[in-house]
């Protein structure tokens, strides 16, 4: 089966194509079918460029002798890595005017990316800044407790929701634990009360308030929930602001978060996802230090 690499930074090493294949160190040409396809622009044009796996190539008649006198009319070092200076079997891409190996691209790439991250804690603190500046700000956290499930295995909806709230400065705004299911339910925790009562709860804490939470979908798992037992609740996520404009950047508020702490995964250099906080006070904590950093600047 014909593999199809959408951009060539999806090919693996061991697969090329059949200029690449002529123009290696030591040469070699197809012996076969391709193995794989990129999809790749040609003077503007969108075409798809063949690949072969490497071991199932073969080496070109060309002898020791030719190939040394071919190296020697090179003009360049088009095989030999700017950085560490490794001797490529294949001819190295040019980029930013240097010839990088792989593993040089990836780190010179990954450390552009740690250097915007530091650049990036400056933007999240002016925003965070503007958050707590909020006097209609709640902070808010949902966990949902699951329902167990049937006798068949299937999952049951959520037996209840502890949901609690802070304002701009970290002041308790409520703290409640609002049964979903039947009272019947030996997942309901001792001491929830009912939909309706929480709904009324909720609404005397949170109305008229800028709700900001970990996700948006964190909500919404609580509101859904409140609709189909007949006691809605409306809430709205403010998750921007305020301003929803970044260059891109995801505005969610654990994607900030996650921004804002910049770890990358040491094997593949993409951004981690934050730790969840557990609870709206510790989020706030969160928004607090988030206002609190500085922008990166190198002297």
């Amino acid at each position: 089966m014909t593999v199809l690499y959408e951009d060539w930074g999806q090919v693996p090493w061991s697969m090329a194509s059949k200029t690449q294949l002529l123009a290696a160190d030591l040469p070699r040409e197809p012996a076969g079918m391709a193995s794989g396809r990129v999809r790749t622009y040609r003077r503007g044009r969108r075409s798809v460029v063949d690949l072969y796996r490497v071991e199932a190539t073969r080496p070109t008649a060309a002898s020791a002798r030719q190939l040394e006198a071919a190296a020697c009319r090179r003009t360049g070092a088009a095989h030999v890595c700017g950085e560490c200076g490794a001797l490529s079997d294949r001819p190295l891409v040019g980029r930013d005017g240097d010839r990088l190996c792989p593993m040089c691209q990836r780190m010179r790439d990954v450390a552009a990316f740690q250097m915007s991250l530091r650049e990036r804690r400056g933007v999240l603190a002016q925003w965070a800044r503007g958050v707590l500046e909020d006097s209609r700000l709640a902070v808010v956290w949902v966990e949902m407790l699951e329902g167990g499930r049937t006798a068949s295995g299937r999952g049951r909806p959520a037996a209840a929701a502890h949901v609690t709230a802070v304002d701009r400065r970290g002041a308790k705004l409520v703290d409640v634990m609002v049964r979903l299911a039947s009272t019947r339910s030996r997942e309901v925790p001792e001491g929830a009360c009912p939909p309706d009562a929480g709904v009324k709860v909720l609404e005397s804490a949170l109305g008229g308030l800028r709700v900001l939470a970990w996700t948006q979908a964190q909500v919404s798992a609580l509101t859904r929930r409140l609709d189909s037992v007949g006691c809605p609740l409306p809430l709205t996520v403010v998750s921007d602001l305020p301003g929803a404009d970044w260059d891109g950047w995801q505005t969610s508020l654990c994607d900030r978060v996650a921004q804002w702490r910049g770890q990358l995964d040491p094997g593949s250099g993409v951004l981690l996802p934050a730790w969840e906080p557990g609870r709206a006070d510790r989020l706030w904590l969160l928004l607090a230090r988030m206002a609190m950093s500085r922008e990166f600047r190198q002297f």
